[in-house]
């Protein structure tokens, strides 16, 4: 018995032995591919430097080791002008290597890169191709502002790029989360300028889905909510005469639909008593 015990301390020694020597040739790896990147970034070889810094993070055993290739894979990107690739790079390194980085500058370098979608940059569909001026990828702004604001969302870009999100939302057909994300600015930066365009905002669609027909009359009653919000907080916005007349708008609508109501439970119980 004492015997077999010996021999499996002995095994878990050399096994221990083992991974810490391939652990170190790991690591020696990669510090040589982490170095080769770095004369392929002197050399403006962001493409192959990329390789490189990719062959580093996967060797690296050292978590400090794999957040510096990263780093250095974003930076090849921002070199390149893959703002999309480079975003994504940042958002690797705040979802695994929040404590090798300083957070605050990663999570302004996703603000930064999500406005310039925003102001309508393109990353090319195919970097090896990117001198044909049409070859885009796809629209990635509303993604880049979604994880940004899961990231910081008490930043100091917040509370503007929540209201862009609103905003790109309305053009894509979703009022749901339009008005979701709105709200969110209203309550979540009560006083900002964001929450005051966000208010207007969130009071058009409102009023716009409740001309189309409201149901139960949630869209007007909330739109009339907003309205009266808005009057009393900014009493002398230029906006204020369409803020009133939409006002006006909204409590005809409701004053209708409760007559409607009155009319129908009113002939309701006359053919009651027939």
């Amino acid at each position: 018995m004492l015997k077999a015990i010996k021999n499996l301390v002995l095994v878990l020694l050399v096994a221990v032995i083992f991974l810490a020597v391939s652990a170190i040739a790991d690591n020696v790896e990669a510090n040589r591919q982490f170095q080769a990147g770095l004369k392929k970034m002197k050399a403006e070889n962001y493409g192959g430097a990329v390789s490189r810094f990719e062959a580093a993070k996967l060797y690296a055993d050292d978590p400090v080791l794999k957040a510096n290739a990263l780093k250095q894979i974003a930076n090849c990107y921002g070199k390149q002008g893959l703002k999309y690739k480079e975003f994504n790079a940042v958002e690797s390194l705040l979802d695994s290597y929040p404590t090798q980085i300083k957070y605050g500058d990663m999570v302004r370098r996703q603000f930064r890169l999500a406005d310039d979608f925003f102001a309508g940059h393109r990353d090319p569909a195919f970097p090896v191709l990117a001198w044909i001026p049409w070859l885009k990828d796809k629209n990635r702004t509303i993604e880049m502002y979604e994880k940004s604001l899961a990231n910081g969302p008490y930043a100091k870009a917040a509370p503007e790029a929540r209201l862009r999100l609103g905003r790109l939302y309305i053009n894509a057909d979703l009022p749901d989360d339009a008005m979701k994300t709105l709200r969110q600015v209203v309550k979540m930066y009560p006083k900002t300028e964001a929450s005051k365009y966000a208010s207007l905002e969130l009071a058009n669609v409102l009023v716009q889905l409740s001309r189309k027909g409201d149901g139960d009359g949630a869209h007007a009653k909330e739109a009339s909510l907003v309205l009266r919000e808005f009057i009393k907080k900014h009493p002398k916005d230029p906006e204020i005469g369409w803020v009133k007349k939409s006002q006006v708008e909204v409590d005809n609508a409701i004053a209708q639909r409760w007559y409607d109501w009155a009319r129908f439970y009113h002939r309701q119980i006359g053919r009651a008593h027939v």
